[in-house]
């Protein structure tokens, strides 16, 4: 979950594309084609998004093609336009042979579509609750790509240089960070609150996550026994938001992309930033000598409350109208035999398979996460229980609550609005 870097449309067959691992960003398309050998065999069609892999996954096609017997993966990876191409593909009656979908709510509404999985061999090998999303009346619709998690990656370094030991566990803590950098002229941070993705998805989920049964409370909201303002982390969602103006790049803020966040964040410029491990490999190649940590956002002054959100991101499903069905499961089993050389060795992902795994090859920001999991110090990704289409749009109003010209209440009564009318779809 999270903002890509860069439009790749790749269409992935017998030669590798060059170019280093792409980084996130909105507005411009760039498109690698690699012609297909596979004049008589199958070939099938993939879309998916997460472009900050482009990369990888290009790698990864390309050695399943150049092992397979007479089939070819043809791979489009699309970052912001994915859900409107993968809707406008299927209505158009050219929907893929395998394509990305989300957990919960995503997954249910492609469900019709959706291969039972549940027989295939790699399930006996899945992690504790990693199909949870894709699991509709007993049956395992998807293939998880591994487990991500989001907070605040900050730059140790700085941190020490601050005076800081210890990070914090609650909001009351993160101020008195805020003010420790503030005391030694490091700039706390400068988050991307231009994007929607940002402010809607990653920074909203976190009070709805936090909550006695997520889902449930957004089923709740949904029907409408509950309503927005019923969240008893919203004054601590906006108490965050507050820090990120005021300690960030304060009027400002919310001009700032994903591009920029990195950069200052690599550059040494800002002491940290929310995001997740998916990061870590751009921060890296930008600056290979920094020395990262991640620590939850903190939404009250209840240091149990510090939990790091973390979900599988998406999950690879099979199209059941495909003629093509075996074959995708081919691909899939591929995967599985090769898990931990792409998923988890490159992809920084914390593993969804346990069979010969190792998370030595982890980033610093991944092993962080996975002692967080490991202890059970977790919340969801909340927004995966949200109405189809609602996180696009919470984005308007919170970018206004940032900017001064609306107060938390009207910004709730709109976030409600938006709530409403997707749920009404």
């Amino acid at each position: 979950m999270k903002k890509q870097l860069k439009t790749v449309t790749g269409v992935l067959t017998a030669a590798l594309l060059a170019g280093s691992l792409t980084a996130c960003s909105e507005g411009k398309t760039e498109e690698a084609t690699n012609e297909t050998n596979n004049k008589d065999g199958v070939t099938l069609q993939l879309l998916q998004f997460k472009e900050d892999q482009a990369a990888i996954v290009q790698a990864m096609i390309e050695d399943f093609n150049a092992q397979s017997d007479g089939i070819t993966v043809e791979a489009t990876i699309l970052g912001d336009d994915f859900s409107a191409t993968r809707q406008a593909r299927f209505a158009g009656n050219d929907g893929p042979d395998i394509f990305f979908v989300e957990g919960y709510g995503d997954a249910q509404t492609w469900l019709e579509y959706l291969t039972d999985l549940s027989d295939e061999e790699w399930v006996s090998d899945l992690a504790d609750h990693t199909v949870d999303g894709v699991t509709f009346d007993g049956k395992i619709y998807g293939f998880p790509i591994g487990l991500e998690g989001y907070g605040f990656v900050y730059n140790k370094d700085l941190f020490e240089q601050a005076g800081i030991t210890e990070v914090p566990t609650t909001l009351s803590e993160l101020r008195e960070v805020d003010e420790k950098l503030k005391a030694n002229g490091i700039q706390s941070t400068c988050d991307c609150m231009s994007e929607w993705w940002f402010t809607g998805q990653h920074l909203l989920s976190l009070p709805f996550a936090l909550v006695d049964e997520p889902q449930e409370f957004a089923e709740s909201i949904t029907s409408g026994d509950a309503v927005v303002s019923d969240d008893p982390y919203m004054d601590g969602f906006f108490d965050i938001m507050d820090l990120m103006v005021e300690y960030g790049q304060g009027e400002d803020s919310i001009g700032v992309d994903y591009n920029t966040s990195i950069a200052k964040f690599a550059a040494g410029e800002t002491a940290m930033m929310m995001t997740g491990s998916w990061a870590e490999a751009s921060m890296i190649s930008a600056n290979p000598d920094m020395n990262l940590g991640i620590f939850p956002v903190c939404m009250s002054d209840d240091p149990a409350d510090a939990r790091m959100a973390t979900n599988v991101s998406a999950y690879y499903a099979i199209n059941n109208q495909s003629e093509y069905v075996e074959e995708a499961k081919t691909f899939l089993n591929w995967m599985h035999d090769n898990y931990q050389k792409y998923f988890v060795d490159q992809m920084n992902l914390i593993p969804a398979f346990t069979e010969g795994i190792t998370v030595d090859s982890l980033g610093m920001t991944g092993k962080e996460i996975s002692e967080y999991v490991n202890k059970g110090i977790t919340c969801p990704f909340a927004f995966y229980f949200w109405p189809s289409g609602a996180k696009e749009e919470f984005h308007a109003p919170l970018q206004q609550y940032a900017a001064g010209m609306a107060d938390r209440d009207e910004t709730m009564d709109e976030l409600q609005n938006i709530w409403n009318k997707y749920a009404a779809d």
